[in-house]
């Protein structure tokens, strides 16, 4: 698998794109970040893809 994508939802978007950040699975990292207000709370998808050694 070549991509991940993880979902993180709260009340602070700060502190959702801080632990977006934090819990992306190494070896990934985040390619594409979407960012939604529904229901009264922040919704983060971050998109990952594998770091690729070169």
């Amino acid at each position: 698998m070549d991509t991940v994508w993880e979902v993180f939802h709260g009340q602070s978007l700060k502190e959702i794109v801080d632990q977006a950040h934090q819990d992306m699975p190494t070896p990934y990292h985040a390619t594409h970040v979407s960012v939604q207000y529904l229901n009264n709370e922040w919704v983060v998808t971050v998109l990952g893809e594998l770091d690729k050694e070169e």
